[in-house]
């Protein structure tokens, strides 16, 4: 954090700065600061970045007050000491490491003006790193609700494949003896491509066997008229 700087700003911009945070105040109260005002503002800025409001001073005031054998002596420094460490986490976090109580007991404008710009800009970062933050949940959630969506599509259809593997084991028996229907088939067939290749070879033998009776019976009958013409010649 040593080396942590930040710009100091003008009054105008300083004015306009603070206001937009909740902390309005006038350009004679930046310029001519007084303890109460700028305690004031320091308890606005410190509910504003670490809520820790007034009432909570006033409350650690008064909780555990009684262990003390004159509660009314620290009464207010109970608080006081509360406020303090809280009001110097800020600073340390905006940047400005000198800050004393001194800047809010006996407040002088070119410090006033230092820690306010600090503080400024420690606020400009916070809003950036919050953006980048809300930013960075938005895509968080939007993952996870396509992971709700992808995940009830896996139940889904995980669901799906358990009632397809149910109908399939109920519907095995069925596929199983349509499956042996069909090998039976298939072996008729073969019997019968073997039967039909038997009576095709039955057919050409006998479709054979008439050509050489017809052969044979009209080489008998051209002997027979050659016969004819013979004795027919005596």
């Amino acid at each position: 954090m040593s080396g942590y700087s930040f710009p100091v700003l003008e009054n105008r911009e300083i004015l306009e700065c603070m206001s937009e945070l909740g902390c309005a105040m006038t350009e004679e109260q930046l310029v001519k600061p007084s303890p109460d005002h700028i305690t004031r503002v320091m308890e606005q800025l410190l509910d504003i970045f670490m809520g820790f409001s007034a009432d909570d001073n006033a409350q650690m005031r008064f909780s555990g007050i009684d262990v003390f054998d004159h509660p009314e002596l620290h009464e207010f420094s109970v608080g006081q000491l509360a406020f303090n460490r809280s009001i110097m986490k800020l600073m340390q976090a905006s940047g400005v490491h000198d800050f004393s109580h001194k800047d809010l007991s006996k407040p002088e404008y070119p410090r006033i003006r230092k820690i306010f710009s600090a503080v400024i800009n420690f606020a400009k970062f916070r809003e950036e790193k919050v953006s980048t933050f809300e930013q960075f949940v938005e895509a968080t959630e939007n993952l996870q609700n396509e992971k709700s969506v992808v995940d009830n599509k896996f139940e889904e259809l995980t669901v799906q494949l358990h009632q397809l593997r149910a109908q399939r084991k109920q519907e095995e028996p069925i596929i199983q003896g349509l499956q042996q229907e069909n090998e039976k088939m298939e072996e008729q067939i073969k019997s019968l491509n073997v039967e039909q290749s038997n009576l095709k070879a039955k057919i050409h033998e006998m479709k054979q066997h008439r050509q050489e009776l017809s052969d044979k019976r009209d080489h008998d009958q051209f002997a027979l008229l050659t016969l004819k013409t013979e004795v027919s010649k005596l």
